[in-house]
């Protein structure tokens, strides 16, 4: 497949998923976004061709297949969460697929814990029990991928009602609040609305602005005498990680959706009962 071939398949693909959420003006994805997508893409697909390893010791360790597989055996557990709160399945499948690749007590090097990846305070917040310095070895609530499971369709629930809205604007922005915070997402909504007179910011508009947001503070950076004088910490983040994390559950998507389109012989994981 070429090029300018897999850029239209990966915008189908991707219109697919935003129709999930419900279409709504102004949610179509940049060309930046599209070929963001698709680099995530190209990066699972060639965990395809690694040998098996069903290795859950860290993150990005096993082969795609692997990586499915555990999918599979998750999927009707994760849909029936998020279907009970009213939520895409799919919102559920692909967030577990980015942070955790299904791994049910995956723990990240800064302390998250779970197949969803949740702070203790966080998961606490959200009705799990949770122990001061929980690790695979000595686990907690968020290690039981049922329960983690629906802390995070609730967290979910609370940032699309009150916060992003239901739909295919909405949803995306509350995907990327769950890997930087709802705080930061609102803070940097609000900066890129000053800076465009798109009549929503979407998550494609804050990718879209970030060269007009680092201009402000480049601005900013010059005009001050303290050298030390940085652009706020939410940006910097956007910039190295939440940039491609909205992206990566596009292409996590797209796969799980569409497996046989990559020789993947399950079943699409939002059908599996």
């Amino acid at each position: 497949m070429g090029f300018d071939e897999k850029i239209r398949f990966v915008s189908s693909k991707s219109d697919e998923i935003l129709a999930l959420f419900g279409r709504t003006e102004g949610d179509q994805i940049n060309a930046e976004g599209l070929q963001r997508i698709r680099q995530e893409l190209d990066s699972y697909l060639n965990r395809l061709r690694a040998p098996r390893a069903d290795n859950c010791y860290g993150f990005g360790k096993s082969d795609l297949t692997s990586v499915m597989a555990r999918g599979s055996r998750n999927a009707a557990m994760i849909s029936e969460e998020y279907k009970a709160q009213n939520i895409p399945s799919q919102v559920g499948l692909y967030t577990a697929m980015i942070e955790s690749e299904f791994c049910p007590c995956l723990q990240s090097s800064t302390g998250p814990l779970g197949m969803f990846q949740f702070t203790k305070q966080t998961g606490t917040s959200y009705g799990l029990k949770t122990i001061v310095d929980a690790s695979p070895e000595n686990p907690d609530e968020r290690c039981t991928p049922k329960l983690s499971a629906r802390a995070s369709a609730m967290y979910y629930k609370q940032m699309i009602a009150e916060i992003f809205g239901r739909d295919s604007v909405g949803i995306p922005l509350a995907i990327g609040a769950f890997n930087r915070g709802v705080g930061t997402m609102k803070k940097h909504i609000v900066e890129a609305s000053a800076l465009t007179d798109a009549p929503r910011i979407s998550f494609w508009v804050l990718m879209d602005t970030q060269n007009k947001v680092y201009e402000k503070y480049a601005t900013q950076i010059n005009d001050k005498e303290n050298a030390g004088f940085r652009p706020p910490g939410y940006f910097s983040q956007f910039q190295r990680e939440n940039i491609k994390y909205v992206p990566k559950f596009f292409a996590a998507a797209i796969i799980g959706e569409n497996p046989k389109a990559f020789g993947l012989d399950i079943e699409p994981l939002s059908k599996i009962k």
